[in-house]
C-alpha cells in the first residue's frame, strides 16, 4: 500500500466514523463522551481538543482509568493507563508511568492532557480453560470407556535413531 492509498483509506474511515462519539461539556474539566463522564486532569498548551478527541476515540479505551492524548505531527494519539485498584492494573500501564510516557514517547515539549475516565468499562473475557475444567468426563477415553471400549495408550519405542509410536488397547 503506498502513500496515496493510505491516505485514501485513513480519509474513508475517518469519514465513517464521524459523528459515531458525541462529547457534550458540563464545565472547564467534566464532559460526557457517549454518555460516560470523564474528568480533564491536566491540559498542557491547551491540547485538549473535544472535536479532535470524539473522532480519534476508540471504544476499547474506555477499560482504563486514565487516557492521555499528545499532539504529534498534528495528529492526536491516545493512550491509556490503569489505576492501582483496577484489576487489569500493571505496572508498566499504571498511573505512575504517565511522566515516562510523556517524556520517553511523546515528542519533546509536545502539547498532551490527560483525561480520568469515572465510569470504567472492564471487559469480560471468555477463559476457555475454566469453562471446560468441569468437563473432564466429557473427554474421549471416558465416552470410549463407557460404551465398553478399552482404552487406548499410547508407547514410544526406539529402535536406533527413530522413535515409533504405538497405539495400544488395553
Amino acid at each position: 500500500m503506498n502513500r496515496t492509498q493510505f491516505t485514501l483509506y485513513s480519509e474513508k474511515r475517518r469519514a465513517e466514523r464521524a459523528g459515531a462519539f458525541m462529547i457534550e461539556r458540563q464545565d472547564a474539566t467534566h464532559f460526557t463522551l457517549n454518555q460516560h463522564p470523564y474528568v480533564l486532569v491536566a491540559d498542557h498548551r491547551g491540547a485538549f481538543d473535544p472535536a479532535a478527541l470524539a473522532d480519534r476515540f476508540s471504544t476499547v479505551l474506555s477499560k482504563y482509568d486514565y487516557i492521555v492524548g499528545d499532539w504529534g505531527f498534528d495528529q492526536l494519539r491516545l493512550r491509556g493507563f490503569y489505576a492501582p485498584e483496577n484489576r487489569l492494573y500493571t505496572p508498566e500501564r499504571g498511573v505512575a508511568t504517565i511522566q515516562d510516557y510523556l517524556v520517553e514517547d511523546c515528542n519533546f515539549g509536545c502539547a498532551y492532557f490527560v483525561i480520568q475516565n469515572e465510569d470504567v468499562q472492564i471487559p469480560r473475557y471468555l477463559n476457555r480453560s475454566k469453562k471446560r475444567a468441569g468437563n473432564k468426563d466429557h473427554t474421549a477415553n471416558s465416552r470410549n470407556h463407557e460404551k465398553g471400549r478399552p482404552k487406548r495408550r499410547v508407547r514410544r519405542i526406539k529402535s536406533g535413531k527413530r522413535t515409533h509410536r504405538v497405539t495400544e488397547r488395553k
